[in-house]
């Protein structure tokens, strides 16, 4: 079967942990460095390590039990409940200097996913471990997620995000799992999570689009589906998934997949696997297209390892791949959001443009922007997430990063100045395969009296033509063109060749000089990576008109590489 690989996999990595013998540790220095100096990755490389370990040895102690295993499972499961807190210290309250006691039963995303896994794994193998184990679980559990939140009112339960599916989600399965069915404290607490998940689906318009971006839709709407159909199968209630919008928002990922292996890179995009079992999932129950299954997922997939989706892609990846995993073409417009996403294999060809906001989740100053390339290489791209470190989610120093600022995006600059945070919105207009959007009000620290820019996209010739138009209050301006892409420019003249996987876009700014600008930053994982922006000027007059046009075409063997 398609998933037999992955039952290997998690196999595999039980045996190895089982021959070392350990559990990870967690140390306070990791702890203590997010506080000092804001990094996260040190701690979160042992957290999330430990965290595969428990699935490792919980999913394999359900499929091929053995005493060994059993024996590790129980330190790490000890471990876990030794812990100081269960979630990350960038979500921790702060008591002055130091973290506040409050920290052990604060609710975060990860306390609710390690909540979630303890109780999916008591469940399913509860009364095969010693009984001091079941109940210092079902004391954590108690102490950390249940006690806490029937508490008192969440700042996540009201979160247009995917933290409300989430942490919701994980709580939802976690009662489901633990507390005796239709209870008056289950069916209290299960009410109480209504607040989340109606915050969650208001955050989506009818076209079911997620502004987060595609990782984002992975991780927050399979939490809100995991729980909905453990909800249906243990109640018998299939109203989470009969909810308005929730079939189109699992009709998202196959409008937004550009190539075999690319999405829209929209927001704080990482590349993904998405999660086979999910898939399988919303085509079964919701009857949408989804993206080829082409194989199961791979334990490493998810390197935060959360149990809910691993255990899923177990139980709900088709048992054979897809005969034909060749994409369609595809138009697509997503009408609240001002999305608009083209891919035409037979034309090797994938475009999307974008208007929106500026105070979305993650939000980017990115409006107006377009990624374009073939099906191989997005010449003209969004790079998508940076690091996570804490000043990166501080409002004030947030666009200071050149990851989410106007600099790393293909739209203009104004006088040097780019979009500014905050309830500014474009106004779009959609015919076929062309965009146009007024940006005049992403702009309102600018002499600008309007702009506006036009995404045409000639899928025959396979070009995209850019037409900026702006208007000015008295006195000279300047219009500036930005062009963001992660292959390396080769100037010749007014032109610009990028050279990749067999494929040149070609670059014509007509009598305008370009200038290329590397740049060096920290990706989502926190590694060193290249972008180069490629600038123009056009200055002088009160009406200023910017005409750029990017062509595909084969690669010459004389082209630049």
């Amino acid at each position: 079967m398609l998933k037999d690989n992955l039952i290997n996999e998690i196999n595999t990595a039980a045996a190895a942990y089982v021959a070392a013998g350990t559990v990870q540790p967690l140390h306070y220095r990791g702890w203590q460095a997010y506080r000092q100096s804001g990094d996260r990755l040190g701690y979160e490389r042992e957290y999330f390590e430990r965290r595969r370990q428990l699935a490792v040895l919980g999913l394999s102690q359900q499929l091929a039990p053995t005493p060994a295993k059993k024996a590790l499972l129980q330190e790490v499961l000890w471990a876990v409940c030794d812990e100081f807190a269960w979630g990350l210290p960038a979500h921790m309250p702060l008591t002055g200097p130091t973290y506040g006691a409050a920290s052990a039963t604060t609710i975060d995303l990860f306390a609710a996913e390690t909540g979630e896994a303890l109780a999916e794994i008591m469940h399913a193998l509860g009364s095969t471990l010693d009984p001091e184990i079941q109940q210092r679980v079902a004391e954590q559990i108690e102490r950390r997620i249940f006690t806490p939140f029937e508490a008192h009112d969440w700042s996540w339960q009201h979160k247009a995000n995917n933290w409300s599916a989430v942490i919701g989600g994980s709580l939802g399965m976690t009662a489901l799992y633990l507390m005796p069915k239709a209870s008056a404290r289950q069916q209290a607490f299960l009410q109480r999570l209504d607040t989340a998940f109606d915050t969650y689906l208001g955050s989506f318009g009818d076209d079911g689009a997620s502004v987060e971006g595609i990782s984002y839709w992975a991780y927050g709407f399979g939490y809100y589906a995991y729980f909905a159909a453990l909800y249906q199968a243990v109640l018998g209630d299939d109203r989470y998934l009969k909810r308005p919008k929730v079939q189109a928002i699992a009709g998202f990922p196959a409008r937004t997949q550009l190539a075999p292996d690319q999405f829209v890179p929209f927001s704080d995009y990482t590349p993904l696997t998405l999660p086979s079992g999910l898939l399988g999932y919303c085509r079964r129950e919701f009857k949408v297209a989804t993206p080829p299954i082409t194989a199961a997922a791979h334990l490493d997939d998810d390197t935060c390892y959360r149990f809910a989706q691993l255990s899923r892609d177990l139980a709900w990846t088709p048992d054979s791949a897809d005969a034909q995993p060749s994409l369609p073409a595809q138009t697509s417009y997503f009408a609240n959001v001002q999305w608009l996403v083209v891919r035409d294999p037979e034309q090797k060809l994938a475009f999307a443009g974008r208007g929106g906001r500026n105070d979305e989740s993650h939000n980017h100053l990115d409006v107006g922007n377009f990624v374009f390339g073939s099906d191989q290489t997005l010449f003209l791209t969004d790079v998508g997430g940076g690091e996570y470190t804490r000043d990166y989610f501080n409002d004030a120093k947030r666009y200071a990063y050149f990851v989410p600022s106007t600099q790393a995006h293909s739209v203009p600059l104004i006088d040097g100045v780019g979009q500014t945070p905050g309830a500014y919105e474009a106004t779009a207009q959609q015919k076929g395969t062309t965009l146009k959007l007024d940006l005049t009000a992403l702009y309102p620290k600018t002499p600008l009296s309007q702009l506006t820019r036009r995404l045409s996209l000639d899928v025959q010739m396979r070009r995209l033509t850019i037409t900026d138009d702006a208007w000015f209050q008295a006195g000279r301006h300047t219009l500036t063109e930005q062009l963001i892409t992660a292959v390396e420019p080769a100037l010749a003249g007014h032109t610009v060749l990028l050279t990749s996987g067999g494929q040149t876009c070609e670059l014509d700014f007509g009598a305008a000089a370009p200038r290329v600008v590397p740049v060096s930053y920290r990706d989502h994982d926190g590694k060193p990576a290249q972008a180069y922006r490629i600038l123009t000027d056009y200055g002088g007059a009160d009406k200023q008109t910017a005409t750029i046009t990017a062509t595909l075409k084969e690669a010459h063997h004389d082209d630049h590489a």
